[in-house]
């Protein structure tokens, strides 16, 4: 029998802000490619696609956070993977209520069919997104049982990669 190959994990290092947007549009990427090979794939897709909006969401999120001065344990205890928490932050609102306009606009553009997002809000998706991807349903998206339902995130991808290339959005807090 071959020996396997040895690997050498890397030491736990903290990127900056910068790293996390990164990674933020990758995740976001990934997800958009499940997104548009749902319909033609034999097994669902939109759970795995959900799950890596969520990531994508979070970076993004602790990376302004980041840049705001907190450190990788300050984001670590207080925040976690709570995506919610993060994004109702006071210094956040001016971001989300552009964000929920965002989201309008795509939506008219693109002629979606799926729900209305002036009744369900990115914040409502926020939270109940937050439900799946964290702690409070034991992690649905991570620990399936049976059909996890899932709200329609197409909006928030669009809203979220709109954040990460527009570096006029990616600033916004309550004091600009």
């Amino acid at each position: 029998m071959p020996d396997k190959p040895k690997m050498n994990l890397p030491e736990l290092v903290h990127g900056d802000s910068q790293d996390y947007d990164t990674m933020a549009a990758s995740y976001l990427l990934a997800a958009e490619y499940l997104w548009k090979k749902e319909k033609d794939e034999q097994f669902p897709l939109v759970a795995p696609a959900t799950q890596l909006v969520c990531i994508g969401l979070e970076l993004f999120l602790k990376a302004r956070l980041l840049e705001s001065g907190l450190t990788h344990d300050d984001l670590r205890k207080n925040y976690g993977h709570n995506i919610y928490k993060m994004w109702m932050l006071p210094q956040f609102e001016v971001m989300r209520r552009n964000a929920q306009a965002i989201a309008l606009a795509c939506v008219e553009v693109k002629k979606s069919e799926f729900s209305d997002p002036n009744v369900y809000t990115l914040d409502w998706t926020i939270k109940y997104l937050d439900r799946l991807y964290g702690g409070s349903t034991n992690q649905a998206l991570r620990y399936p049982k049976g059909k996890t339902e899932v709200p329609y995130v197409q909006p928030l991808l669009w809203v979220v990669y709109e954040l990460l290339n527009n570096p006029d959005w990616r600033s916004w807090t309550s004091s600009n």
